[in-house]
C-alpha cells in the first residue's frame, strides 16, 4: 500500500509483527505481541529508583524480575550497571517489562495513578503495528530533503566532525545552528571535558531465508544465552532476507542452530539460505552518570554563548519520537527570533 506522510513524500506502509524470546523453566519461551522482556510476575510492584543508575532502575522491580534483567544486561554489556545511566535501559530494550501471570486489567488501572508502575511495566498491544518507509528508499528520501533544505538557504555539514570549531567560529547574529550529530566534537571545540558513552561491538549477518509467517518480523532475545540478540525478517522481492545481530563470536553451524531455537514457537517456519554479507560496527548503548554531567555542562556552555540560536541534538533521549520532538521544539524557538535567517 502507498500513502503520503506529513512531508508529502510517498511512503510504503506495512504491518510489522513483534515478539520476544524469554527465559523459561524448560528453555526459551516465545511471547508474541511483546517487543520487550516478558517475565513471570503475578504481582507487579514498583518502588521509585533511588538514583539515576541502571542498577537502581532494575532494583525497582521485584527481586526475581530484577535478577533476570540484570543477568541479561550483564550478558549484553561489559560494564558495571551501577555506573550506567538508567536511560541505557531503552537502548537495551528493557525499559518496560510485560508481567506474565498478572491481572493486566488491574495493572492498567494501577498504572493510571502510579507513574513508577507506568514507567516500568507494559501491557501488550496489537499483534502488528503499522510501519512506513520511503517508497524509493531512504537514500532517495534524504537526497530530496537535502535539495529542499539547500533551496531554503540551509548550509549542511556532513561527516565533518573536525569542522566543529569552524562552524561555531562562523556564527553571526541571525544564524541558527542545529547540531544533531554526536556531541563529541563540540567538547573539544569549547575546551570542555568529555566522557565516552558505553559501546558494544555489533556484528550484523544478512542472509537469504524462506519464512512462512508474516513479514516483517522483529524478534529480540532476552534469555541471556547464546550469541544472537535480535533477529529481523523482511520481505524483499519475494524473498525473506533475515538480519541477525550478534554480540559474540559463534560458528556458522551453532548460529543456524540457535536461530532455529529462537524462532521455535514463532508464527512461522524458518529455512535459512546463503549468507549475503556481514558487517561489524560499534554501537552506543548508553552513557554513564559522568557522561550525563558532561552533557549538562556542554548544554550550559552552548546556551551561554549562543542562547536559543544553537539547537543541540536530543543526545540523552533514547526514543526516536522524543529526539524528533525535542529538536523540533528547539528549532521552533530559535526561528522565533526576528533576525533568524539560516540553519547550519
Amino acid at each position: 500500500m502507498r500513502s503520503w506522510n506529513g512531508t508529502g513524500w510517498p511512503s510504503r506502509i506495512f504491518d510489522e509483527t513483534v515478539g520476544s524470546v524469554n527465559p523459561g523453566p524448560a528453555g526459551p519461551v516465545y511471547v508474541a505481541n511483546v517487543a520487550g522482556p516478558a517475565l513471570p510476575c503475578p504481582t507487579p510492584t514498583a518502588r521509585p529508583p533511588v538514583n539515576a543508575t541502571l542498577a537502581s532502575r532494575l532494583r525497582a522491580y521485584p527481586p526475581e524480575v530484577e535478577a533476570a534483567l540484570a543477568r541479561y544486561c550483564r550478558w549484553r554489556l561489559n560494564a558495571w550497571l551501577d555506573q550506567l545511566h538508567a536511560d541505557a535501559a531503552v537502548a537495551l530494550g528493557v525499559d518496560k517489562v510485560c508481567p506474565l501471570g498478572a491481572d493486566l486489567d488491574q495493572l492498567a488501572r494501577d498504572r493510571l495513578g502510579d507513574p513508577t508502575l507506568a514507567d516500568l511495566y507494559m501491557i501488550s498491544g496489537p499483534v502488528t503495528r503499522p510501519v512506513a518507509l520511503p517508497r524509493d528508499g531512504a537514500a532517495a528520501f534524504f537526497q530530496a530533503c537535502r535539495r529542499r533544505l539547500e533551496a531554503l538557504g540551509v548550509r549542511l555539514y556532513e561527516h565533518s566532525p573536525a569542522a566543529a570549531r569552524s562552524v561555531l567560529a562562523a556564527f553571526t547574529p541571525g544564524d541558527v545552528i542545529v547540531w544533531t550529530a554526536s556531541p563529541a566534537p563540540l567538547f573539544a571545540a569549547l575546551d570542555l571535558a568529555a566522557s565516552k558513552p558505553t559501546t558494544e561491538i555489533l556484528a550484523s549477518h544478512l542472509f537469504r531465508a524462506q519464512w512462512t509467517g508474516a513479514a516483517p518480523l522483529r524478534l529480540r532475545n532476552f534469555t541471556a544465552t547464546g550469541a544472537v540478540a535480535r533477529l529481523q525478517i523482511r520481505s524483499h522481492r519475494g524473498e525473506n532476507p533475515g538480519d541477525r545481530r550478534l554480540y559474540r563470536w559463534v560458528s556458522d553451524s551453532d548460529l543456524r542452530r540457535e536461530l532455529h531455537v529462537l524462532t521455535t514457537g514463532a508464527p512461522g517456519d524458518l529455512l535459512l539460505g546463503d549468507t549475503v554479507g556481514v558487517s561489524i560496527r560499534s554501537q552506543s548503548v548508553g552513557y554513564s552518570l559522568e557522561a550525563a554531567r558532561c552533557l549538562a555542562a556542554l548544554r550550559a556552555a552552548l546556551a551561554r554563548r549562543f542562547g536559543a540560536a544553537f539547537v543541540p541534538g536530543a543526545w540523552e533521549a533514547r526514543r526516536r519520537p522524543e529526539r524528533f520532538t525535542t529538536v523540533a521544539a528547539g528549532l521552533a524557538e530559535a526561528l522565533m527570533a526576528p533576525d533568524a535567517r539560516a540553519v547550519a
